[in-house]
């Protein structure tokens, strides 16, 4: 049958049912899915195909062959090029339609594929002429048991056919988008490609992932970096080899004013004209020629912060969707994954005979938790995907068979780790009762177990920190902590060996909020690529708890400092000293970074690489080759890899992977909060939520307690702990009643544990400044009291000496008079005799006179 004559049969029907009766995640153009139909028949015929001018690979003998199965190539064409954009749903209805037009076509279709299973489970051998299942030649897959979990992928259905296009399609030199919601297995399947020999041998693999901040300069420089000129104006990978670029969240970066998104034109310019103008001679701009590079895009559906993409961009990809994988797929996963692992030898019968119910109860919770709890814009992080489902399983496999013995035990596990991935990101105890009610109710239904029975503490705690500071960390257990003191003072511990060997020792309340919330930081800084986004308001202790776990952990911790003139040179200086000095020395770090450190969003973007891809785009310069180079050779080798510097560079992003785990800290409260989650999604796909409470009345009292204690303030009244539950009562009360300002005005009013601390403070100064004026006026008056006091006693012995000494004073008296009188008469006679001596004192006046005018007269004779 004539090729023409199929697609002119079936093509126009076959778009035409896709664009009235079926949804697709991404939307597609007519001319796309025919391109992407002949497209996958290229790739079918590929070993058929000239390799060279004027050279035909094909025999004469192959051509019957050939020609008689070409319907046969169609259908597998069509089946992909036309059906595979669309959703579940829309696949079991474009397998009726095909079916139904199959049947009705069956003069053109010679050799139709079965009927038992849906048409997207089969694949046809051109080499052999029949259509067989996608898992028929696969060998069976045995788990390494030595290999990390989080690095084991089980082959599905699903996975075994999109890698096997994606080989197909890149073969034939076509670009491929994969698209679905997330968690769908899009990054994995493009990431397990790139690992495979057939990828390594013939293709060098980069990755790019789009956020909402990225711009066109970044994607121009990030190329560039890793292209080598060939001559003027010409660009490509090192001769040999081509370059398959893999851009994951393809369209997550934000839409400009009128809606153009530059990073998706720059990478439209490549596939419209073969190149793009080079920045790096600015004067004259030259169009430069980038030969042997391909590309594969990876993207969700519109919606939240994924924006849609210009068709001029999405026309050149073939389109093939991910649908969310069925249960029967999870459970083969996580069971083969969970048999392999909790074998009957190392764990013993109990424990093995579980596994299968303990993975279908798990695959029961998930459906039932990403069907209710849904996100709102209270509750934006309430997102859940297949990553979620992985970690529950990833923190069962910690444990080591010594401590995990029994049902009973396993099941205590499953819980306390079902509660550290979904639980501990709800925000408010109904959310969390509703999901230990589920699982009570899965529990009852699987096991036949009570909640009640298995669950007996208050609280459940594992980790693998219960042996205390001495113990090395290699040899440390994951196990629970069926004691709260023991574990208490296990901590204490640890609290105090942190506080010698640190500069700034930390005063901490250990309190059993406190101490759930270190066990959740350790058990997940602890696993391979374990990040951390802790949420909860200002003053809770979030930063506190993660430099103690990372000292738990024998972690490095590296924070970035902001200063006056801190900026984005500084800010990448800051990130490469901590590639460099820790990630590639193979040190284990802990990256605290809070959301009041971020003074702009391209900080966010780097942090979010960090998350997905453990790198940062243009951060790493060619003067840093070679040290690098120097310290991961050796990667290369070991794995029998070529120590070419891609794959050194590789194996550099596989350290800081393995090395540099993030512990982000945001507050949740405001609306730039949900902006950011969207923006960069990573913060939610690539960590675990630690959602922050508000502190119990245990912790109120608890910390309320130590601060009076340490306060020195003495009470003679009261006891300290008549006094703290006042406190504890002011905040609780305040916390209500902002809870019904919110609802009835729409206002907020946060009460935080700094609130409770700035309470215990403010009373702690009131209380010393009024003691100390009360104390002041207190002395002031005593001194007072004691001056009239003092002046009384005076008073009063004056009056005793002047009593004693009245009769003296009576004689004195007569005897003062007596005297008086005879001055008395002695003073008449005395004024008699001065009134004779003063007259002859004036008549020896005037004989003196006389006697003087008698001498001058005498003396004008003698002259």
């Amino acid at each position: 049958v004539p090729l023409q004559k199929l697609f002119d049969q079936f093509l126009e029907p076959a778009v035409s049912f896709v664009r009235s009766e079926l949804k697709e995640p991404v939307p597609s153009v007519d001319s796309q899915l025919a391109k992407s139909t002949m497209a996958i028949i290229d790739a079918l015929l590929l070993p058929y195909m000239p390799a060279a001018e004027g050279k035909i690979l094909v025999k004469a003998d192959d051509v019957p062959h050939l020609t008689r199965h070409v319907s046969s190539i169609f259908l597998q064409a069509l089946i992909w090029g036309v059906g595979g954009t669309t959703d579940q749903a829309g696949r079991e209805k474009f397998h009726d339609f095909l079916t139904k037009f199959i049947s009705e076509s069956k003069e053109v279709v010679m050799n139709a594929p079965p009927e038992d299973r849906p048409l997207y489970d089969y694949s046809f051998d051109l080499i052999e002429g029949k259509w067989e299942g996608w898992m028929d030649k696969e060998e069976k897959f045995v788990v390494d048991v030595e290999m990390e979990v989080s690095l084991i992928v089980v082959p599905t259905v699903d996975s075994v056919r999109y890698s096997k296009l994606l080989a197909m399609l890149v073969d034939a030199e076509t670009h491929v988008l994969f698209t679905g919601g997330t968690g769908t297995g899009k990054t994995v399947n493009v990431n397990q490609y790139f690992a495979g020999p057939l990828c390594l041998e013939d293709y060098s693999p980069i990755t790019m992932i789009f956020s909402a901040a990225t711009s066109a300069n970044q994607v121009d420089d990030f190329l560039m970096q890793k292209l080598e000129k060939r001559r003027t104006c010409v660009y490509g990978p090192p001769l040999g080899q081509r370059f398959l670029v893999f851009v994951d969240d393809l369209n997550m970066p934000a839409r400009e004013k009128y809606f153009a998104q530059p990073p998706i034109e720059f990478l439209r310019q490549w596939m419209d004209h073969g190149g793009w103008y080079n920045r790096q001679d600015m004067r004259s701009l030259p169009f430069i020629q980038v030969n042997d590079i391909g590309f594969i895009g990876a993207m969700g559906p519109p919606g939240g912060g994924r924006q849609p993409v210009t068709q001029r961009l999405l026309r050149h990809f073939t389109q093939i969707a991910h649908t969310q994988l069925v249960d029967s797929s999870k459970r083969q996963i996580f069971g083969t994954i969970c048999s392999a692992r909790l074998d009957e030898k190392s764990y013993g019968n109990e424990i093995a005979s579980a596994v299968d119910l303990l993975v279908d109860s798990t695959v029961i919770l998930y459906n039932t938790i990403a069907h209710d709890l849904l996100p709102t814009p209270e509750k934006s992080h309430y997102t859940f995907n297949l990553r979620d489902l992985s970690k529950v399983f990833q923190g069962i496999l910690q444990a080591s068979p010594s401590s995990l013995t029994t049902a009973e035990q396993l099941l205590r596990l499953w819980v306390h780790e079902c509660r550290r991935v979904f639980s501990d990101r709800l925000i408010n105890d109904s959310d969390r009762k509703w999901l230990d009610g589920e699982m009570a109710n899965i529990m009852l239904t699987k096991f036949g177990k009570e909640w009640e029975t298995t669950i007996t503490g208050e609280r459940l705690i594992w980790g693998d920190f219960l042996a205390g500071p001495e113990a090395a960390v290699e040899s440390r257990v994951y196990t629970e902590a069926t004691d709260l003191k023991a574990t208490t003072k296990v901590l204490k511990s640890f609290l105090e060996h942190y506080n010698e060997d640190s500069k700034a020792p930390m005063k901490l309340v250990l309190f059993f909020d406190a101490i759930e919330h270190v066990s959740r930081i350790a058990r997940i800084i602890r696993q391979p690529g374990g990040n951390a986004l802790l949420l909860g308001v200002g003053g809770s202790g979030r930063g506190s708890l993660i430099r103690l776990s990372a000292h738990m952990a024998e972690y490095e911790l590296f924070q970035i400092e902001i200063s006056k003139g801190y900026n984005k040179d500084k800010w990448r200086d800051d990130l490469k000293e901590m590639f460099i000095s820790r990630a590639l020395k193979n040190i284990p770090t802990v990256f605290l970074y809070s959301d009041t450190q971020i003074l702009w969003e391209g900080m966010l973007e780097d942090v979010n690489n960090i998350l997905n891809s453990g790198e940062v785009p243009n951060l790493i310069q060619k003067d840093d080759i070679e040290e690098i180079y120097k310290e991961c050779k050796n990667d290369c080798l070991d794995q029998d890899l070529e120590p070419t510097y891609l794959n050194v560079y590789n194996q550099f992003v596989t350290r800081v992977k393995q090395n540099i785990h993030v512990c982000m800290c945001m507050s949740p409260g405001s609306r730039q909060f949900r902006t950011r989650l969207r923006m960069f999604p990573s913060l939610v796909n690539c960590c675990t939520i630690d959602w922050f409470s508000p502190w119990p009345a245990e912790a109120l009292l608890s910390v309320g307690t130590q601060k009076v204690e340490e306060s020195g303030l003495e009470f003679k009244e009261i006891k300290t702990s008549q006094l703290v539950p006042v406190f504890q009562y002011i905040h609780q009360s305040v916390e209500q009643k902002s809870i019904e300002y919110k609802t009835k005005l729409r206002r907020y009013n946060y009460v935080t544990p700094t609130s409770y601390l700035e309470l215990l403070s403010v009373y702690k100064d009131l209380l010393n400044s009024k003691r100390k004026e009360v104390g002041s006026k207190r002395d002031k008056l005593q001194n007072g009291l004691d001056k009239l006091e003092y002046a009384e006693r005076q008073v009063a012995q004056l009056e005793i000496d002047l009593k004693a000494k009245q009769p003296v004073l009576a004689k004195t008296l007569e005897e003062v008079k007596a005297t008086s009188e005879i001055v008395a008469k002695e003073k008449e006679a005395a004024n008699v005799t001065k009134t004779k001596v003063e007259k002859q004192a004036n008549r020896a006046k005037i004989k003196a006179d006389e006697c003087k005018a008698i001498e001058d007269d005498a003396q004008k004779d003698l002259d």
